[in-house]
């Protein structure tokens, strides 16, 4: 099965992470709110303007891979997406950038393998997470 490109490289962004006007995110109906990227050029644009305003994009170690199987391709997507965006919730981060998405099927069922890395926009050099602040 093909790769779903339009996700690779992409940066989810949650509601109530700090964005700037000039930053342009799409909102679509697959991220369960979040915002994303266009294509990873815009995430470049996008996490610049940020540092440019003081604010910085932290980058998590450790992948986070989900799965999601059925029949309907935005179906599969979007349960994926929700588990990814789940575990990166999970890790006080408000960010989450797609690293790779397959598309593959075992016994004839089709399913979408996502991974990714949390990521957390926050003003201080110190990672701090609203989870880890209460």
């Amino acid at each position: 099965m093909s790769p779903a490109p339009e996700l690779q490289g992409t940066l989810l962004v949650a509601p109530n992470a700090p964005q700037l006007p000039a930053c342009r995110l799409q909102r679509d109906g697959l991220a369960s709110g979040w915002e994303r990227t266009a294509n990873p050029a815009e995430r470049g644009r996008f996490e610049t303007q940020l540092g440019a305003e003081g604010w910085k994009v932290h980058f998590i170690a450790g992948a986070v891979a989900v799965k999601g199987f059925g029949f309907s391709r935005p179906k599969m997507l979007a349960a994926a997406l929700g588990r990814l965006i789940d575990a990166v919730k999970l890790q006080g981060c408000n960010c989450a950038e797609v690293d790779e998405v397959q598309m593959r099927s075992i016994f004839g069922i089709p399913y979408v393998s996502i991974s990714g890395h949390p990521r957390h926009i926050q003003k201080s050099m110190l990672f701090r997470t609203a989870i880890a602040s209460a």
